[in-house]
C-alpha cells in the first residue's frame, strides 16, 4: 500500500511539474504577443529545467531576443534548441543570422546550407540563398583598406545605448537610455531620452591635485543635462 501511494504521489509530482513548465511557456507566449519580450524570456527560462520542453523553450528565448533586436545574444539559444531536437528549420535560419552578426561567417555558411537542404518556406529559402551568396563578399570587404577611424568618446559614452548624435551651435544632442527609471519591457532596459552636452563636456583635460591639511584642493565636474 505504501509503495502504491509513493508511486501515485511521484506521478502526481511529475504531472504537476510538466503542467508548470507548459504553463510558463503559455504565459511567455502571451507576453511575446504583447511585445514584452524581456518578461517573456523570464517565463521561458522557467521551463528550461524540463527536458521535454528544453528545445522549445530555448527556441522561444532565442526568438524573444531576436524580436527585441538582440540577435547577437540569441545564437546560443538557437544552438541549444537545435541540439535538443527542436525541428523547426527556422531555428537553423536565424541561428545563421546570429552567427553572421557575431562575425562567424564560416559557421553561418554551414547553417545556411543546412537550412537550404531542409527548409520549406519559399521566401526564407530565397533569402537564405541571397545571404549565402553575400557572405563571401563580407570576407573580401573586411580585407579592403578602411580610411575611416572610429574613436570612442569615453568622456560621454557609457555602457548604455547612445545614438543619433546631432551637433549644433557648440552643443551635442544625442539619444540615450542612461538615466530613465522607467523600464522598457521589450528589452529590460530603460526608456530613451534626449541628452545634451556642450563642447566643454567632451574636452579632455588634466588636473593636478594637491592636498594638505591647510590647503585642500578639489575638482568640480559638470553633469550632463537632460
Amino acid at each position: 500500500m505504501t509503495k502504491r501511494l509513493f508511486i501515485f504521489f511521484a506521478l502526481l509530482l511529475v504531472g504537476s511539474v510538466a503542467f508548470s513548465q507548459s504553463s510558463a511557456i503559455k504565459k511567455g507566449n502571451k507576453k511575446s504577443k504583447k511585445g514584452e519580450y524581456n518578461v517573456a524570456i523570464a517565463y521561458y527560462q522557467k521551463a528550461l529545467s524540463d527536458s521535454e520542453y528544453k528545445g522549445e523553450s530555448n527556441f522561444y528565448i532565442a526568438e524573444a531576443y531576436r524580436m527585441s533586436n538582440r540577435l547577437s545574444i540569441a545564437g546560443s539559444y538557437y544552438e541549444a534548441a537545435i541540439n535538443n531536437r527542436y525541428n523547426d528549420p527556422k531555428a537553423l535560419f536565424y541561428y545563421a543570422f546570429s552567427l553572421k552578426v557575431n562575425g562567424k561567417y564560416d559557421e553561418a555558411e554551414t547553417q545556411l546550407r543546412r537550412f537550404l537542404e531542409i527548409g520549406e518556406d519559399e521566401y526564407l529559402l530565397k533569402w537564405a540563398q541571397k545571404e549565402l551568396d553575400q557572405l563571401s563578399y563580407l570576407v573580401v570587404l573586411e580585407e579592403k583598406k578602411n580610411f575611416y577611424r572610429v574613436r570612442n568618446l569615453e568622456i560621454i559614452n557609457t555602457s548604455n545605448a547612445e545614438y543619433s548624435p546631432v551637433y549644433n551651435n557648440g552643443e551635442l544632442f544625442f539619444t540615450s537610455n542612461r538615466q530613465n527609471s522607467k523600464i522598457y519591457k521589450a528589452t529590460g532596459t530603460a526608456f530613451t531620452d534626449i541628452y545634451k552636452a556642450t563642447e566643454s563636456d567632451f574636452q579632455k583635460a588634466t588636473q593636478r591635485i594637491y592636498r594638505n591639511s591647510k590647503a585642500p584642493s578639489h575638482i568640480r565636474l559638470r553633469i550632463l543635462s537632460q
